[in-house]
């Protein structure tokens, strides 16, 4: 699994990987000639930049992949999709204008646990889409993303001591339906929270929930239903969840749940799925309030 893995400038040219768990990988500005990608899973890469000359993508998943200023000459499937408005399965619709908004240059800075991102304005940008990664992790809940028309945002009351990794795209489009295809590559700054004042042992964020499939009560004969359960997080106020079916790119929300349990009565029998669970503390479902994320892998069987 290399999701997140770093490879920006890197020669990969003629590289095998067919199949790779490559998702949110930076890949900007590398070479990879003749690379198999082929049935890869791409979503969120960013290949701006890279020379993809001769590379198979053919039977990846690319949604949200960014090809910005890229080579594909004589490449296959080069070329950005988004979920289907199905919302299911492997469905995906292609992105076939060409991505040719400039990516935005990108500056970060830190005041104590406050950070704030700055970027130039990009000619003929409508918006810009900010996602945000601490620690390599992404913080924000579900698909959730800052959407602005300025050329600056703040994050504040950050976690301390952490690397905060803000990626900002281009929208050419104002049109709320269009606000998912990013229109360029990613602008990307790194900077880190100063340190605690309180001391190192002061909580940062609530610690990622442990998760445990296992099948319901004693009517589960009866109903097949299974719960899916954490240990309770002290200082949580709720809980935000997500499922993914296996050989499905798309994550499905699960909503919010105040308690520490959920039925999986519509899980579908002998079928894998990778489920999160994110702590929150006062309720407030902020940026600021977000625990770790917990991931588990689970099967449910019609047999107890």
């Amino acid at each position: 699994m290399l999701s997140f893995a770093d490879f920006s400038g890197s020669d990969l040219s003629g590289a095998d990987l067919s199949g790779a768990d490559l998702r949110y990988g930076f890949f900007n500005n590398a070479k990879l000639i003749n690379a198999d990608l082929s049935g890869a899973l791409l979503t969120g890469v960013d290949f701006s930049g890279a020379d993809l000359t001769g590379a198979d993508l053919s039977g990846s998943t690319r949604i949200y992949a960014s090809f910005a200023n890229a080579v594909t000459t004589g490449c296959t499937d080069c070329t950005q999709t988004v979920p289907s408005s199905s919302g299911s399965g492997q469905a995906e619709a292609e992105i076939t204008e060409v991505r040719t908004l400039p990516t935005p240059i990108v500056a970060c800075s830190s005041d104590g646990n406050d950070v704030e991102a700055s970027w130039n304005e990009v000619p003929e940008a409508a918006d810009y889409s900010i996602i945000l990664y601490v620690d390599r992790q992404r913080y924000l809940p579900g698909d959730l993303r800052v959407v602005t028309s300025s050329t600056s945002h703040a994050f504040n009351g950050m976690d301390w001591e952490a690397s905060n990794e803000i990626w900002v795209f281009a929208l050419a489009s104002g049109d709320e339906r269009n606000r998912s295809v990013m229109d360029s590559g990613a602008g990307i700054a790194t900077c880190t929270t100063g340190a605690n004042p309180a001391g190192s042992g002061s909580p940062r964020r609530l610690p990622a929930p442990s998760i445990d499939c296992s099948p319901g009560g004693d009517d589960f004969a009866l109903s097949g239903t299974y719960d899916l359960s954490w240990a309770a997080i002290p200082g949580a106020a709720e809980y935000f969840i997500t499922y993914q079916e296996e050989g499905d790119d798309v994550i499905v929300s699960g909503g919010w749940q105040p308690h520490s349990t959920v039925g999986m009565d519509w899980a579908k029998p002998s079928t894998e799925y990778t489920i999160s669970v994110q702590a929150f503390r006062d309720g407030s479902r902020t940026v600021i309030a977000a625990g770790e994320v917990g991931t588990a892998k689970c099967s449910f069987d019609t047999e107890k």
